[in-house]
């Protein structure tokens, strides 16, 4: 486990982890009104659809029209979160975030994972604790980020809040939305994946 925990992290590096870094990104700055609630909704829904894409139980990459749809929804979910500040919304935008990110993501395949997914497909359960043990590893940014706020002294507190660094969050999640939705971020992703090497 703790040799696919550092290849999550060692995978940070790679241009294959940029497309949910980035939308990961993007969530962290709409999220900083709640970072700890917007990051465990992302890491967790992240981590179960990696599980689930490993064990075979997730639908691959959406295409065509699905492709177009998500980016939509993408897109109106994280201008909703913005306009309207609650907790239910952060959070089920996150979760949302979480799924699309990792849906959408290729990742990088070390010989640790190499191993874990060509087990997965016969054996999902048993690669349950390394499939998390990875994804913790790759998804490290946003714990360190939800530390570093919470514990933010209260005078940073305002500032971490400030309406424009939300704003941020909202147009970079939005932009991320608008490459899905005229099917550029697939594409994008598959070429980044290819230029990367363990």
């Amino acid at each position: 486990m703790f040799k696919l925990f550092g290849e999550g992290i060692e995978s940070l590096r790679l241009p294959c982890s940029w497309p949910v870094l980035l939308i990961g990104t993007g969530l962290a700055l709409l999220g900083r009104r709640r970072p700890v609630a917007t990051t465990v909704a992302f890491v967790t829904t992240a981590g179960l659809v990696a599980f689930l894409r490993f064990g075979g139980w997730w639908v691959e990459t959406p295409q065509g029209a699905t492709q177009v749809i998500v980016g939509l929804a993408l897109g109106m979910a994280a201008w909703g979160a913005w306009r309207v500040d609650r907790l239910a919304g952060d959070v089920a935008l996150s979760a949302f975030v979480g799924a699309v990110a990792v849906s959408t993501w290729i990742p990088c395949v070390g010989p640790h994972l190499g191993e874990l997914l060509n087990t997965a497909r016969v054996d999902p359960w048993s690669q349950l604790p390394g499939t998390i043990a990875f994804m913790v590893g790759l998804t490290i940014p946003f714990a360190i980020v939800t530390a570093l706020a919470a514990t933010a002294p209260p005078s940073l507190v305002p500032a971490l809040r400030d309406r424009r660094v939300v704003a941020a969050g909202m147009v970079v999640l939005v932009l991320v939305s608008a490459t899905m939705a005229i099917t550029v971020f697939d594409d994008l992703s598959s070429e980044l994946a290819r230029r990367s090497t363990f």
